[in-house]
């Protein structure tokens, strides 16, 4: 009984020891969002950037393809 208690505890440790990394990590997750809360950056500028890295992105193939 006394090996399965100290078995538990050392699960119970570890345990502990990934629920503390989860909580760093869901802290760093909120901190981003709240980040992204206070970007002036709307999805319209994201797909604007993004259309025109496209057409960059294109144009480059063609010169290198000539």
């Amino acid at each position: 009984m006394i090996h399965s208690v100290a078995a538990t505890n050392v699960k119970i440790n570890e345990m502990n020891e990934k629920l503390s990394v989860i909580d760093v990590k869901a802290d760093q997750a909120i901190e981003g969002v709240a980040d992204l809360k206070e970007s002036p950056i709307s999805r319209h500028d994201t797909a604007y950037y993004d259309q025109k890295i496209s057409e960059h992105s294109r144009q480059i193939y063609k010169l290198n393809n000539q």
